[in-house]
């Protein structure tokens, strides 16, 4: 399939620890977690396989709690090092006989930097949704986008990552998602 239309029969979605200690130091840390939970409600409306990682949850804590994650059975998975591109996640992805990875978290130039450049590398097509991802510094969040850009990854929204998951009206995930979307704010 073309690496720019997403489709919900061939996508994932990909969380990169959004932890309790280290969203309070990014920015727009309220917009992050309602552009997460816009996404986590698509792969509800999709039943899109969910993939979740967490850094070190002794030093950095667990996901936060302000995830909606009901009616999903994500994957969890805790790491050590930067990327969630391990064989643990390529193994999952490839179970999932799925191609095309939405991914959103943190922190944009470090960890979620080297799981799509992970990604990328082996083989998949990589949607990263930039404003679902923050770092604690603009200028780092921004030049990890453009190098991932660079790289062949898709730079999208929330906004239109989900309409692209819809691609028309009338079904059944337009009306459930359409309301999000017509009230989102942020």
């Amino acid at each position: 399939m073309d690496k720019y239309f997403l489709q919900p029969e061939d996508t994932v979605l990909l969380l990169v620890d959004i932890q309790e200690r280290l969203l309070p130091a990014m920015r727009s840390p309220k917009r992050i977690v309602a552009n997460i939970n816009y996404l986590l409600e698509a792969a509800r409306a999709f039943q899109l396989p969910v993939y979740v990682s967490e850094q070190y949850r002794p030093g950095l804590g667990a996901t936060v709690e302000q995830l909606d994650f009901s009616g999903l059975e994500p994957v969890w998975a805790e790491k050590l090092t930067f990327s969630a591109a391990n064989d643990s996640c390529l193994q999952w992805l490839e179970s999932t006989r799925r191609n095309t990875v939405l991914i959103a978290g943190m922190e944009t130039h470090v960890c979620v930097y080297q799981t799509v450049r992970g990604l990328l590398r082996a083989g998949f097509h990589c949607h990263l949704v930039e404003d679902a991802v923050s770092s604690r510094s603009r200028q780092d969040r921004d030049a990890a986008l453009a190098l991932l850009r660079d790289q062949g990854a898709i730079i999208t929204t929330t906004e239109i990552a989900l309409f692209d998951l819809l691609h028309e009206a009338k079904t059944e995930p337009f009306r459930r998602l359409s309301p999000l979307l017509r009230d989102r704010k942020i």
